[in-house]
């Protein structure tokens, strides 16, 4: 099943758009065309990321735990080897879906 998420245009390189997948947070990036996306939660705690546009990452609100664009920890109180959930999605026809 495919749930439309945004328009692709709407979200520039370098920015962020936060939606709900199944009733879950989540939060999509373009990384300079790359979109992905992740449940916004954090393993560690449940806090939602926030985009630090200088330092290319993403980091959570609660305890500061970072996260790299592909999802991976970088640092922080959440668990070493753990990572962000991924969101399956297609760009089509200038659209970005979520697959669920």
């Amino acid at each position: 099943m495919s749930q439309l998420v945004v328009k692709a245009e709407k979200v520039a390189p370098g920015e962020t758009f936060e939606f709900d997948v199944l009733g879950s947070p989540a939060i999509l990036l373009n990384d300079n065309g790359n979109y992905r996306a992740f449940l916004n939660i954090c393993p560690h705690r449940g806090g939602r990321m926030i985009l630090e546009k200088e330092n290319n990452l993403l980091r959570c609100q609660w305890h500061n735990s970072a996260w790299a664009l592909t999802g991976d920890r970088l640092e922080g109180p959440a668990e070493e080897g753990s990572c962000l959930i991924p969101v399956d999605l297609e760009v089509k026809s200038g659209y970005v879906y979520a697959e669920g």
